[in-house]
């Protein structure tokens, strides 16, 4: 996908705590404009999570992490390893883009991110973009954008954790320098026995173990020019229940592979990528060999070019191409099993004294299916150097699935090649404030989503899927960010009202109100030893689910709390202690899931 190629230079040097810590430095990011933009020179609503987030916060998974965020919620159907839904601003799982160093990530059969198999380890940076951003990479981003950065330049360092549910990891990172570049190669392991997720099906412990490896380098040829390259292999497998005593265990084999490189010229930064994303996934029951095999393959090949010429110090224009190609395989045999999809943008940002101007526009052709124009308008003011006033406007798409068009034909099912692609309408508004030791802000939003598509049974109860459903997502979001007597706090608070038009209901599985407060300190007292704390209070409300039948299950609110610990030993010797759910409080998110309960995790990390 794309501007992965900006790895090489500027990763490296763009690290500012942004959500948790309040240092009082520039952050720039790429995923909201596709170019490096500074946050305060941005109208996207955004949120960046770093490597030092990642350390305090001691995450199971990347959902830990996420949830950090106003707006983001996610349903459950257990813990690690275990299906999971998030949802940014209400809206479906399937219409957040989320990519691994630019490279898009979800399945071209179901249209969903697997966002809980996702190793931690190797992160270095998390970017979330809110709102639209078809308009700068195409289908998927109705709601936002989620971008997960990987380590770069690791020192070299063994990580061993044990903890509760007989959890066990191993990691091991470092890098090799070759002359002006270097290459880092980064190995974990993680197992757990797991806990029984389903109440009504099969009492057992739901295990899973995976392995990830990533290569990531760049090599900088002279000063304009500097090429990448990444690859990352995850593999796993995963014990889950089946109420339907169907498939009760799946392995998968996720690959990104890309290679880029970015080239300086007068006026022009100019960035060039080819990356492939690969899944294989496997499901099976493993007392009955053959009987419930199910496997598929998703691979997406893609072509990416952007050039960003500054026009002055006011404004810059980019403008680009994405050319792809999706693939599925696997026991279904479909109709139309590849299609290829060609897009061209253009992007201008103008600051001029009090006022910012961003626009962008997006052109995507989907073989066998309409066309599609997106695009974005945002218009900020400055009052001063420390208050801003924002309005954006947005639309966006998503393109159905191979599953939903090309499905094969049985007794119970088909697909609808006829079907149109989901399609949004955004606006937002936007107040920021920037002081000495606090930081603000709050957005208001309101999302129109049209097309949804639904599947929906005939007179001969054959399912299928339809154009049927609209939806209206509104909502509040309060982001306070403060350094106060040597305590870094964080505060968060989002309302929300996700409405199915059709009766005005409340779209499943969302809940309406949310918040959380994170309180962290550096006990450092100039010596060698060195101590983290934070703890984490997360209220999450409550949410509705709708059954088969029609009927609805209310699902409570709950509070958790998390604790923290990182002491130094010494140079080279690093302790971690996490605590989760501390009092035992958390409620589940779907109906007739477990929960995982207290927990507790010891670990140590050796740096060469």
């Amino acid at each position: 996908m794309t501007k992965t190629a900006l790895s090489a230079a500027i990763f490296a040097v763009i690290f500012t705590p942004q959500v948790i810590s309040n240092t009082k430095l520039e952050t720039i990011t790429v995923t909201a404009n596709r170019t490096p933009v500074a946050i305060s020179s941005s109208l996207a609503t955004q949120a960046v999570i770093t490597a030092e987030d990642i350390e305090l916060l001691q995450p199971e998974s990347l959902l830990d992490l996420l949830t950090t965020i106003a707006g983001v919620d996610v349903s459950s159907t257990g813990g690690r390893g275990q299906n999971a839904s998030l949802f940014l601003r209400g809206a479906n799982a399937s219409h957040t883009l989320v990519m691994v160093d630019g490279i898009k990530i979800s399945s071209a059969t179901l249209g969903l991110t697997d966002l809980p198999k996702l190793s931690v380890s190797n992160i270095e940076r998390i970017e979330i973009v809110k709102g639209p951003r078809a308009s700068i990479w195409g289908s998927d981003a109705m709601s936002g954008v989620i971008q997960i950065f990987t380590k770069q330049n690791a020192a070299p360092k063994l990580s061993v954790t044990v903890g509760s549910q007989s959890f066990k990891s191993l990691g091991f990172e470092t890098s090799i320098k070759h002359g002006e570049g270097s290459t880092s190669i980064l190995f974990d392991h993680e197992e757990s026995e797991g806990f029984d997720v389903l109440t009504s099906a099969e009492s057992d412990l739901d295990g899973y173990d995976y392995q990830s490896l990533a290569i990531r380098g760049q090599q900088q040829i002279d000063p304009n020019l500097s090429f990448n390259w990444l690859l990352n292999i995850d593999k796993g497998n995963s014990e889950y229940d089946n109420a339907w005593a169907g498939a009760d265990e799946a392995t998968h084999t996720n690959r990104q592979l890309l290679l880029g490189g970015e080239y300086k010229w007068q006026d022009n930064h100019s960035y060039f990528s080819l990356s492939q994303f690969k899944d294989d996934s496997t499901n099976f029951r493993s007392d009955s060999p053959g009987l419930f095999d199910s496997k598929i393959t998703s691979d997406r090949q893609q072509l990416s070019a952007a050039n960003t010429t500054t026009i002055n110090a006011q404004a810059s224009f980019t403008v680009g191409t994405d050319l792809v190609t999706e693939k599925v395989s696997g026991d279904q045999e479909y109709s139309k099993p590849e299609r290829d999809i060609s897009a061209i943008f253009a992007q201008i940002l103008y600051n001029e004294n009090q006022w910012q101007f961003e626009g962008s526009i997006r052109h995507d052709v989907v073989e066998s299916l309409d066309s599609e124009t997106t695009h974005t308008v945002a218009l900020g003011y400055k009052f001063d150097a420390n208050n801003r006033l924002s309005m954006t406007q947005g639309t966006g798409f998503k393109v159905p699935t191979f599953n939903d068009l090309y499905w094969p034909t049985d007794a119970y099912s088909m697909g609808n090649p006829e079907l149109q692609a989901e399609r949004s309408d955004n606006i937002e508004i936007k107040f920021e404030q920037s002081l000495d030791i606090v930081e603000w802000q709050i957005s208001a939003y309101k999302n129109k989503i049209s097309n949804l598509i639904e599947w929906q049974p005939d007179a001969n109860f054959v399912y299928a899927p339809q154009n049927v459903a609209n939806a209206e997502l509104k909502g509040i979001e309060l982001t306070v960010s403060a350094n106060y007597k040597s305590f870094n706090h964080q505060l968060t608070s989002s309302w929300a009202k996700p409405l199915n038009l059709a009766d005005d209901s409340i779209l499943p599985l969302r809940a309406k109100r949310m918040a959380s407060y994170i309180v962290s300190r550096n006990w450092n007292s100039g010596g060698s030893n060195n101590l983290n704390t934070l703890v984490e209070f997360r209220y999450v409300g409550e949410r509705m689910q709708k059954s088969w039948d029609g009927s609805e299950t209310k699902l409570v609110a709950h509070t958790i709390v998390n604790a923290t610990f990182g002491y130094d030993i010494n140079q080279r010797f690093h302790l971690s202690l996490a605590l989760k759910d501390m009092f035992d409080q958390q409620e589940p998110t779907a109906v007739g899931y477990n929960v995982i309960g207290r927990r507790a995790y010891l670990g140590v990390d050796y740096s060469f």
